[in-house]
């Protein structure tokens, strides 16, 4: 009794006839992993006596031989990554069945009582960094091992049990889940099964080859039984193979384009190249130096010519692009800065959205279209009149005034400025414009020219006239 800790017979008389009775309790401390059972003999011995244990002279009585039937504990454990291999917009076939149990299926000692030591607490799954997770396609399924072997859970995960972390590891919180569902529902009397199904999808960024993906699941467990209130079973990580989506490129048909005017428009093609349709694709355009406005996109220009306007973000939406097809785009812009400029195309496609980032629209090489500025430059000089002239009061006296431009590039923004002498007024109504220059030139008449101060005027005529 005091090995037991006991203290309440100390100092005890007993008399001729008492009786004495105790119950123990007891468990056993070490874990039987196993479907079945085993029996576990114990054989304790009574005995009264005033003398120290174990004394050969103390008097032993009920020689007692007890049995414990100890019911073993069992993994079930399926982790299903490496199955069918998938491509395009294929949700992933992979699924993880892992669950804990006293006995085994054909062990039945607990009838009408649990036999689930634990549940799930959290599953927790890690892609590689080239596809995405689909979140409306996770799973989580609960099935019973006896009787009609019916669902007791089999639904979509609701996104508010799923926590991604970073951009590759999900965490699936199955316990808040099943009891957010009521576990009191659950019969688990007769043993669970449960199933979790992660889904990942392809995107731009994959490509065909050879992938790994790791799985490992957190039960909250009977702490009685295995001696700690959480099991955690070992990662398990296996290989597959995706075997391919669309692909779609840009081909720029005019790398260089000469810009004699501050606008230019280059022409791209768009192809798919594989016979998978691309969903959700899209065309970005990076202006790479910053000296360029994107003024227009034209889809299919010498056809249909429709024009495609960018999104917040600055992509161009293009729907689901066909298969094995070939699409041709105008890209129009205007340069604000004289040295080169250059525009990059990529293009993409996702299987659930539009890119909402720039990051996640740059996902294949891009193609560029070099904008070059040609240089203008003019002469100008005063044709007539000639040298010193006399004139007579009151006369008309016309000025004819020249002006040529000396390289390919166009003179824009020309602002021509002249000061009359002290006495000689403008004519208003005078002014005129000719372009070309010819031997029968004609003087278009142009509005007058600005009069800022006492004989100084100044007239911007490429407002009236564009020079080459």
């Amino acid at each position: 009794m005091a090995s037991l800790g006991c203290s309440d017979f100390a100092g005890f008389e007993y008399a001729d006839g008492d009786s004495l009775f105790m119950c123990v309790f007891f468990t056993p401390k070490e874990e039987f992993n196993s479907p079945s059972s085993q029996p576990v003999i114990y054989s304790p011995e009574w005995y009264l006596s005033d003398e120290p244990v174990y004394n050969v002279d103390m008097d032993r009585c009920n020689f007692l031989l007890e049995t414990l039937n100890q019911v073993g504990t069992w993994t079930d454990r399926d982790v299903v990554i490496g199955g069918r291999n998938f491509g395009g917009c294929e949700a992933s076939p992979f699924f993880i069945r892992e669950t804990v149990y006293y006995g085994g299926l054909g062990f039945d000692e607990f009838c009408g009582e649990i036999r689930i030591p634990g549940i799930p607490e959290k599953y927790i799954f890690v892609k590689p960094p080239e596809f995405q997770f689909c979140l409306d396609n996770f799973r989580f399924q609960s099935r019973e091992f006896l009787g009609p072997n019916s669902d007791q859970i089999n639904t979509v995960i609701p996104s508010s049990f799923l926590n991604v972390i970073g951009e590759d590891t999900i965490c699936f919180f199955a316990k808040n889940y099943m009891n957010s569902l009521g576990l009191d529902n659950l019969k688990l009397d007769e043993g669970n099964r449960y199933l979790f199904f992660p889904c990942i999808q392809g995107n731009c960024e994959s490509e065909v080859g050879n992938y790994r993906s790791c799985s490992t699941t957190i039960f909250d467990v009977d702490d009685k039984v295995y001696c700690q209130d959480k099991l955690e079973f070992a990662e398990v990580c296996e290989n597959w193979t995706y075997t391919g989506g669309p692909v779609i490129d840009v081909n720029v048909i005019t790398p260089v384009i000469e810009l004699f005017e501050p606008g230019g428009c280059a022409r791209v093609q768009i192809r798919n190249t594989t016979n998978i349709p691309a969903p959700f694709s899209f065309l970005n355009i990076d202006d790479v130096f910053g000296g360029m406005v994107i003024t227009s996109v034209t889809q299919d220009p010498d056809g249909a010519a429709t024009l495609i306007t960018p999104t917040s973000l600055g992509i161009y939406q293009l729907g689901l692009f066909p298969a094995g097809t070939t699409i041709e785009f105008e890209i129009c812009a205007n340069v604000t800065d004289c040295e080169q400029q250059q525009l990059a195309f990529t293009a993409g496609w996702d299987c659930v959205d539009y890119p909402t980032t720039v990051e996640e629209a740059i996902c294949s090489n891009p193609s560029t279209a070099d904008f070059v500025t040609i240089p203008g430059g003019f002469d100008a000089s005063l044709i007539s009149p000639v040298g010193n002239t006399t004139v007579e009061l009151c006369d008309t006296i016309c000025y004819n005034y020249s002006i040529s431009s000396t390289q390919l590039g166009n003179i824009q923004d020309i602002l021509f400025q002249f000061k009359l002498p002290t006495g000689i007024n403008f004519i208003p109504n005078s002014l005129g414009l000719a372009y070309p220059i010819s031997f029968d030139t004609i003087y278009n008449p142009i509005p007058d020219p600005n009069n800022p101060f006492d004989n100084i005027f100044s007239s911007t005529i490429s407002d009236f006239r564009r020079w080459q």
